[in-house]
């Protein structure tokens, strides 16, 4: 089964499991643009099936080799990969969402203002995927691209993990946290890795986006 890892959890985790695991890279990104354009249904004027996108973003991972996927854009097409691959499993990495709004709202949160500007704008997709991931995740943005505020962005992680409880079939999401004495174990029971192949005792990684206080 490809295994999805939603949002933020480190792609060296589930890399050192023995998943090969996509990174927010180049190998799903055009086609995760155009889902995100098809979502808008609009691209250059014309509408697309979010469905057929989705699909193109699903090929491109298997193509490239992929096991599983982690991050944005694709952590936005997780339903869409769900019907792909129904026993998929996914991983939520659950986090406090006081701190993770205040993290976020003064950090990435600040990004797509800066991507709309000269020089960043020459590349107008990387404004445009920006936006679909963050509207994607609920976020409400300003008229200069910035989150309305950490209580909103709060709120839209809140809504997120009660939309993905709803829609991912019993016994295929872990909430993970990663910052649990066993973080190891279970990740490991849920991936069935052999406990043996298991590296307990080892830190459990962060992604280069958490940010810690």
């Amino acid at each position: 089964a490809l295994r999805l890892a939603h949002l933020a959890i480190a792609s060296q985790a589930l890399a050192r499991l023995g998943c090969v695991p996509s990174h927010a890279d180049q190998v799903t990104y055009r086609p995760m643009l155009r889902w995100a354009e098809a979502e808008r249904a609009r691209v250059n004027g014309t509408a697309l099936r979010k469905e057929a996108a989705a699909d193109d973003a699903a090929d491109a991972v298997i193509r490239a080799g992929y096991t599983a996927t982690t991050d944005f854009p694709a952590a936005n097409a997780y339903r869409a990969f769900l019907r792909r691959w129904p026993r998929a499993r996914v991983v939520w990495t659950a986090r406090d969402p006081r701190n993770w709004a205040e993290s976020f709202v003064s950090t990435l949160g600040r990004a797509l203002p800066v991507l709309r500007a000269w020089p960043f704008s020459l590349v107008p997709e990387a404004a445009t995927s920006t936006e679909y991931c963050y509207r994607g995740a609920g976020i409400r943005l300003d008229a200069a691209g910035r989150p309305v505020s950490a209580a909103q962005a709060a709120r839209a992680m809140q809504s997120r993990a009660a939309e993905i409880r709803r829609a991912v079939p019993r016994g295929r999401l872990l909430e993970l946290d990663v910052a649990h004495p066993d973080a190891w174990g279970r990740l490991c029971a849920f991936l069935e890795v052999p406990r043996a192949d298991c590296p307990v005792g080892e830190p459990f990684p962060r992604s280069w986006l958490t940010s810690r206080r």
